[in-house]
């Protein structure tokens, strides 16, 4: 049995309608155009005061990791990154708004993935999911990624206003410009309906943006990040994490990890025509 034929066997590639070349074109997509999690969470967590090259080193090794576990593992088709919507309310709500430093707010990710992890080995998430409607639980999801987009617009200096959601931003600005472009030329080819559309509308824009001066050429080519102090969150175990606001905010966590992801799952496998007759998720693993 050769290379070709084992993978095809091992992921179930044929049986689900699709060949390993499609795969390979998919998988490149893929990570081209989501590696902007890479900047954006090392961003989020930079606001949050911690160190931007050892986020940046943790983004992309847990990156790794939870990827591998959903293909080698899971053998789910899905690529995984620290979550878009729980970067946010981590950095800019508990670390921010809330006045938690950023070492105890990592021990609420700590607790809150517990409880997950929990949660998903006993199969407790399924027989919750099975008894949710689709609509509610796709709501949700629509609803966290209403709060990213209102994250991304704000940090693009989109809207003007925070706090009010009212005023726009100041469009004498070239980055927010360049911002708008980026937007509606993504809209479009979306719209067009062209293979990649994520990506081709950031590639765009990024040539654009060098050409005008708005996003600076890097210095060099390759460079070595720092590695991620493990352990960190201990430093964060205090007596602020007995309060009620502490507790609202592993309950949120483990709540927006619960919908969020799960909402991934099902959008995902209902594109790859890989849900059951009733929507839900067929691969328990990759609950």
């Amino acid at each position: 049995m050769g290379v070709s034929e084992s993978l095809d066997r091992f992921f179930e590639i044929s049986g689900r309608g699709s060949t390993i070349s499609t795969e390979v074109k998919g998988g490149v997509l893929i990570f081209l155009s989501m590696v902007y999690i890479i900047a954006v969470n090392t961003g989020m967590m930079v606001a949050a005061g911690m160190d931007e090259s050892a986020c940046y080193t943790a983004t992309i090794v847990m990156a790794i990791i939870g990827t591998l576990l959903m293909a080698l593992y899971a053998k789910f088709p899905v690529a995984q990154a620290p979550l878009m919507g729980v970067n946010a309310f981590f950095a800019y709500t508990i670390a921010g708004t809330m006045g938690f430093s950023w070492q105890e707010a990592l021990v609420a990710v700590l607790i809150s993935g517990v409880i997950f992890f929990v949660i998903a080995i006993t199969g407790v998430r399924k027989r919750v999911l099975d008894q949710i409607p689709a609509s509610l639980r796709f709501g949700i999801t629509a609803g966290i990624g209403c709060f990213i987009v209102f994250i991304g617009l704000q940090n693009a200096g989109l809207i003007a206003d925070s706090t009010t959601l009212v005023g726009l931003g100041d469009f004498s600005d070239p980055a927010v410009i360049l911002a708008f472009f980026c937007i509606i030329l993504t809209l479009f080819l979306y719209a067009m309906r062209v293979p990649g559309a994520v990506f081709f509308g950031m590639i765009v824009t990024a040539v654009i943006g060098v050409a005008i001066g708005v996003i600076p050429l890097p210095n060099e080519l390759v460079s070595m990040p720092a590695m991620p102090p493990v352990g960190a969150f201990m430093d964060g175990i205090s007596s602020n994490l007995l309060s009620v606001d502490f507790l609202v905010a592993v309950i949120s966590l483990a709540f927006v990890q619960f919908f969020d992801s799960t909402g991934t799952l099902m959008a995902t496998g209902e594109r790859a025509g890989i849900l059951d007759e009733n929507g839900n998720v067929k691969c328990d693993r990759a609950l």
